[in-house]
């Protein structure tokens, strides 16, 4: 049997694989160029990842770049590469120095959503 691809997954890999190598922002036509992909598939890819909060829009320059939220998305994995995880270790050491909730969160649109909570838990209904 053939193995299916499911081609949404394997652009927002590819996606973030570009970002890994290139290290900058891109626009919608720039990263159509460099997936291979149609312009308006990219288009709905980047929108969805930039209101899931995968992605931030800088709409002067109208590129998208990847959020705090993408690198805290293996954090917990411990490879012995260095300081995995240090910024999750990082707001640990704050919450016990300020004895409260430490939390760090990013702006999604006109909202917040909140990564990483250390300390009590996130009053329900907050994201």
């Amino acid at each position: 049997m053939a193995a299916r691809s499911i081609k949404s997954a394997e652009r927002t890999l590819a996606l973030f694989e570009l970002f890994s190598r290139e290290q900058r922002p891109f626009t919608v036509g720039r990263v159509s160029e460099a997936l291979g992909a149609p312009q308006a598939s990219v288009s709905m890819l980047l929108r969805n990842l930039a209101d899931l909060g995968y992605l931030e829009y800088d709409r002067r320059t109208r590129t998208f770049a990847p959020s705090i939220r993408v690198a805290l998305l293996g954090s917990w994995i411990d490879r012995r590469f260095g300081e995995a995880g240090s910024l999750v270790k990082r707001l640990d050491g704050l919450q016990r120095k300020v004895g409260d909730t430490a939390y760090l969160g990013i702006q999604n649109g006109a909202t917040a959503q909140y990564v990483v909570t250390s300390g009590r838990r996130i009053p329900t209904g907050w994201t």
